[in-house]
Protein backbone atom coordinates (compact mmCIF):
# COMPACT_ATOMS: atom_id res chain seq x y z
CA UNK A 1 0.00 0.00 0.00
CA UNK A 2 2.87 2.80 0.86
CA UNK A 3 5.02 1.59 -2.72
CA UNK A 4 1.96 2.01 -4.46
CA UNK A 5 1.33 5.50 -2.57
CA UNK A 6 4.73 6.21 -3.67
CA UNK A 7 4.49 4.98 -7.13
CA UNK A 8 1.40 7.26 -7.36
CA UNK A 9 3.05 10.65 -5.65
CA UNK A 10 6.03 10.36 -8.45
CA UNK A 11 3.75 10.18 -11.51
CA UNK A 12 1.64 13.22 -9.75
CA UNK A 13 5.02 14.82 -9.47
CA UNK A 14 6.22 14.10 -13.06
CA UNK A 15 2.59 15.20 -14.08
CA UNK A 16 3.05 18.16 -11.95
CA UNK A 17 6.17 19.26 -13.37
CA UNK A 18 5.86 18.92 -17.23
CA UNK A 19 2.58 20.77 -17.19
CA UNK A 20 4.48 23.73 -14.99
CA UNK A 21 7.16 23.73 -17.37
CA UNK A 22 4.35 23.78 -19.92
CA UNK A 23 2.13 26.82 -18.43
CA UNK A 24 5.55 28.68 -18.10
CA UNK A 25 7.02 28.19 -21.54
CA UNK A 26 3.53 29.03 -23.51
CA UNK A 27 2.95 31.76 -20.93
CA UNK A 28 6.95 33.14 -22.14
CA UNK A 29 6.13 33.00 -25.58
CA UNK A 30 2.87 34.95 -25.34
CA UNK A 31 4.75 37.44 -23.41
CA UNK A 32 6.96 37.35 -26.68
CA UNK A 33 4.73 37.81 -29.31
CA UNK A 34 2.18 40.22 -27.46
CA UNK A 35 4.29 43.34 -28.79
CA UNK A 36 3.44 41.93 -32.77
CA UNK A 37 -0.02 41.56 -31.91
CA UNK A 38 -0.76 44.40 -30.08
CA UNK A 39 1.21 46.73 -31.59
CA UNK A 40 2.28 45.57 -34.42
CA UNK A 41 6.46 45.76 -33.61
CA UNK A 42 8.74 44.15 -35.85
CA UNK A 43 10.61 41.94 -34.45
CA UNK A 44 11.49 38.33 -34.86
CA UNK A 45 8.42 36.97 -34.85
CA UNK A 46 7.31 33.40 -35.67
CA UNK A 47 6.31 32.80 -39.19
CA UNK A 48 3.85 30.62 -37.79
CA UNK A 49 2.13 33.39 -35.96
CA UNK A 50 2.10 35.69 -38.80
CA UNK A 51 1.01 33.26 -41.12
CA UNK A 52 -1.93 32.20 -38.95
CA UNK A 53 -2.96 35.95 -38.46
CA UNK A 54 -2.78 36.37 -42.39
CA UNK A 55 -5.39 33.33 -42.74
CA UNK A 56 -7.82 34.17 -39.75
CA UNK A 57 -8.18 37.41 -41.88
CA UNK A 58 -8.10 36.41 -45.03
CA UNK A 59 -10.80 32.88 -44.14
CA UNK A 60 -12.87 34.74 -41.90
CA UNK A 61 -12.97 38.19 -43.13
CA UNK A 62 -11.78 39.78 -39.33
CA UNK A 63 -9.97 42.57 -38.26
CA UNK A 64 -6.29 42.39 -37.35
CA UNK A 65 -6.69 42.98 -33.75
CA UNK A 66 -9.44 40.57 -33.37
CA UNK A 67 -7.42 38.17 -34.73
CA UNK A 68 -4.38 38.92 -32.71
CA UNK A 69 -6.87 38.85 -29.64
CA UNK A 70 -7.70 34.93 -31.03
CA UNK A 71 -3.68 33.92 -31.23
CA UNK A 72 -3.22 35.34 -27.93
CA UNK A 73 -5.93 33.89 -26.27
CA UNK A 74 -5.91 30.30 -28.00
CA UNK A 75 -1.97 30.34 -26.70
CA UNK A 76 -2.77 31.53 -23.27
CA UNK A 77 -5.96 29.24 -22.46
CA UNK A 78 -3.77 25.92 -22.42
CA UNK A 79 -0.71 27.73 -20.24
CA UNK A 80 -3.58 28.75 -17.44
CA UNK A 81 -5.24 25.07 -17.65
CA UNK A 82 -1.68 23.65 -17.68
CA UNK A 83 -0.85 26.20 -14.47
CA UNK A 84 -3.95 24.95 -12.80
CA UNK A 85 -3.15 21.21 -13.38
CA UNK A 86 0.20 22.17 -11.51
CA UNK A 87 -1.49 23.71 -9.10
CA UNK A 88 -3.90 20.98 -8.37
CA UNK A 89 -1.11 18.34 -8.45
CA UNK A 90 1.09 20.56 -5.91
CA UNK A 91 -1.67 20.50 -3.86
CA UNK A 92 -2.38 16.87 -3.89
CA UNK A 93 0.91 15.96 -2.88
CA UNK A 94 1.34 18.62 0.14
CA UNK A 95 -1.72 17.36 2.23
CA UNK A 96 -0.64 19.42 5.20
CA UNK A 97 -2.97 22.39 5.50
CA UNK A 98 -1.03 26.00 5.71
CA UNK A 99 -3.26 27.21 8.86
CA UNK A 100 -3.25 23.63 10.90
CA UNK A 101 0.65 24.39 10.53
CA UNK A 102 0.53 28.08 11.91
CA UNK A 103 -1.72 27.19 14.57
CA UNK A 104 0.29 24.56 16.48
CA UNK A 105 3.30 27.04 16.08
CA UNK A 106 4.18 29.19 18.77
CA UNK A 107 3.55 32.96 18.45
CA UNK A 108 6.73 33.95 18.26
CA UNK A 109 6.96 32.03 15.37
CA UNK A 110 3.78 32.92 13.84
CA UNK A 111 4.45 36.62 14.29
CA UNK A 112 8.05 36.17 12.47
CA UNK A 113 6.23 33.99 9.66
CA UNK A 114 3.99 37.18 8.95
CA UNK A 115 6.34 39.18 8.80
CA UNK A 116 8.39 37.49 6.66
CA UNK A 117 5.47 37.39 4.30
CA UNK A 118 4.68 40.75 4.71
CA UNK A 119 8.33 41.56 3.81
CA UNK A 120 8.64 39.29 1.01
CA UNK A 121 5.53 40.99 -0.53
CA UNK A 122 6.93 44.52 -0.06
CA UNK A 123 9.77 42.89 -2.02
CA UNK A 124 7.91 41.32 -4.74
CA UNK A 125 5.97 44.45 -5.17
CA UNK A 126 8.88 46.86 -5.81
CA UNK A 127 10.48 44.19 -8.05
CA UNK A 128 7.07 44.28 -10.20
CA UNK A 129 7.05 47.88 -10.09
CA UNK A 130 11.12 48.21 -11.04
CA UNK A 131 9.81 45.89 -13.88
CA UNK A 132 6.99 47.97 -15.43
CA UNK A 133 9.28 50.92 -15.50
CA UNK A 134 11.95 49.65 -17.31
CA UNK A 135 9.02 48.32 -19.78
CA UNK A 136 7.47 51.60 -20.28
CA UNK A 137 11.15 52.71 -20.21
CA UNK A 138 12.23 50.60 -23.03
CA UNK A 139 8.53 52.03 -25.16
CA UNK A 140 9.18 55.39 -24.85
CA UNK A 141 13.13 55.05 -25.77
CA UNK A 142 12.05 53.28 -28.76
CA UNK A 143 9.01 55.53 -29.72
CA UNK A 144 11.82 59.43 -29.37
CA UNK A 145 14.50 57.03 -31.46
CA UNK A 146 11.78 55.80 -34.57
CA UNK A 147 12.54 57.34 -37.75
CA UNK A 148 9.59 56.52 -40.29
CA UNK A 149 11.05 54.31 -43.22
CA UNK A 150 11.69 56.48 -46.22
CA UNK A 151 8.57 56.84 -49.19
CA UNK A 152 8.91 55.79 -52.31
CA UNK A 153 8.34 57.75 -55.22
CA UNK A 154 6.72 56.16 -58.08
CA UNK A 155 7.94 56.87 -61.46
Amino acid sequence: MVQQNSKNGEFIFIIGMISLVFTMATCGFCAYILPYLLFGFVYDVPSFIINWQEQLIRGYTITRSVSAGIIFVSLLVPGILFGFLAYVCAKYLDPVVREDEISNMEQGRARRLKRDVKDTSKILLKLLIIVIMVIVAVEIIEWIIYIEPAIQQEL
